[in-house]
């Protein structure tokens, strides 16, 4: 067979009432959003391809919703490393409004957000008003160690609209002056240790590159993050 494994989910969501489709925004008095939502996932060994499409329309006060999102990934598992290692990309995407002033709404509304997995582990980015290239790399050194590394190149759909962060948080407004969309670049590396059935840890480093964008509409230095985490099962 081409695939050894194929699968499709469709899925229906609709919003009914006051809310706001981002922090930026004031809540209005009225909103009907619908979501459809397409995601696909086949492959076969050594590679495995994802595909999640997404569209929303409706209404928002006396505006019309218009706002789109797409994620793809394509991975290759390299049988010839004894390691089990696995490398990967990804491309997300997801609309912004050009024009926040002319009553109608383009940016996705990412709903229910569990952005941290997924756009950076600095969760400086949500799937809104973005662009994200993903290149990674995974290894298991031993049957208790995973160790993971990520790069990403992050850009903004449009500067019109805000720079939103995983919770959905305004980080910059928009900006009708000539500013360029590239964010940055963020490397995240990982390690999990797997010490007893009910006990793990990870630890986890993080570095943030600014780019044209910050530099232009303020502050663009640069940043970092480490953490270390424990998980105890009883």
């Amino acid at each position: 067979p081409i695939f050894t494994y194929f699968s499709t989910n469709f899925f229906y969501r609709g919003l009914e009432g006051t809310r706001s489709l981002s922090n930026a925004e004031k809540s209005i008095d009225s909103m009907d959003e619908y979501t459809l939502d397409s995601v696909i996932k086949f492959g076969k060994e050594p590679w495995s391809f994802g595909f999640e499409g997404v569209y929303q329309l409706g209404d928002y006060g006396p505006g019309d919703i218009s706002a789109a999102a797409i994620h793809t990934d394509v991975a290759y598992l390299i049988k010839a490393c004894p390691w089990n290692s696995k490398l990967k990309t990804e491309y997300n995407f997801a609309t912004g409004d050009d024009d926040p002033m002319d009553g109608d709404r383009e940016t996705f509304d990412n709903l229910y957000p569990t952005n941290h997995n997924y756009y950076g582990y600095m969760d400086r980015f949500s799937w809104r008003n973005m662009h994200d290239i993903m290149v990674g790399y995974n290894v298991n050194p031993h049957k208790k160690i995973t160790v993971e590394i990520g790069h990403h190149w992050l850009w903004l759909a449009t500067s019109e609209d805000a720079f939103y962060n995983a919770g959905g948080g305004v980080i910059r407004p928009g900006s009708d002056e000539m500013v360029d969309n590239y964010v940055g670049q963020e490397l995240d590396l990982l390690v999990r240790f797997n010490a007893h059935q009910r006990l793990s840890f990870l630890a986890g480093y993080s570095h943030f590159f600014p780019q044209e964008y910050l530099d232009q509409s303020g502050t663009a230095d640069d940043a970092d993050y480490f953490y270390l985490q424990s998980v105890l099962t009883i």
